[in-house]
């Protein structure tokens, strides 16, 4: 939050690969005409050849710092109200697991492997590939509903813990 003056309103964050099968482009139109206000948008990661589309899209409400390592990474997933792993067609995700165990509750694309594993574990949200309102509709619940939130967070780490390994 200091290092990017986000303030003390809603953090909603993208951390990985910036790459058309991720789908932040539909996330960044999930925040456009301030249509998630008053939260804000970070989009954390490396280019891989869909950040131009990504950002044509973008307001104010959406900051784009790059890729972020070591302890700023970890202090993104900290300060997430809610993380988003919009993604489509990947085997495996980490992201999702390390924002559950860094207490950001979170929503993952439903066809990809880990969204598999949040949906058996109750520990998020799920949402299709490229369905703007739906990612709109599940980032709004989980920062509406803080106990829920907290309760799949909870689930989330309590998998990791006893179902997954290094």
């Amino acid at each position: 939050r200091e290092k990017f003056g986000l303030g003390s309103g809603p953090i909603v964050s993208y951390l990985g690969r910036v790459s058309p099968r991720k789908g932040v482009e539909h996330l960044v139109a999930a925040f456009a005409d301030d249509a998630m206000a008053p939260a804000q948008l970070v989009v954390a990661g490396n280019d891989m050849g869909a950040l131009a589309t990504a950002r044509s899209s973008a307001d104010e409400r959406v900051l784009f710092t790059g890729l972020l390592e070591g302890s700023e990474r970890l202090s993104l997933l900290v300060d997430s109200d809610v993380l988003v792993y919009p993604s489509s067609d990947e085997i495996f995700g980490l992201v999702p697991f390390e924002g559950l165990m860094c207490g950001a509750p979170v929503v993952v694309g439903g066809d990809c492997g880990c969204g598999q594993l949040i949906r058996e574990a109750g520990a998020g949200l799920l949402v299709n590939h490229a369905d703007v309102s739906a990612l709109q509709e599940r980032i709004r619940l989980l920062l509406s509903d803080r106990e829920a939130a907290s309760a799949m967070v909870e689930r989330g780490r309590d998998y990791v813990a006893n179902e997954l390994s290094f």
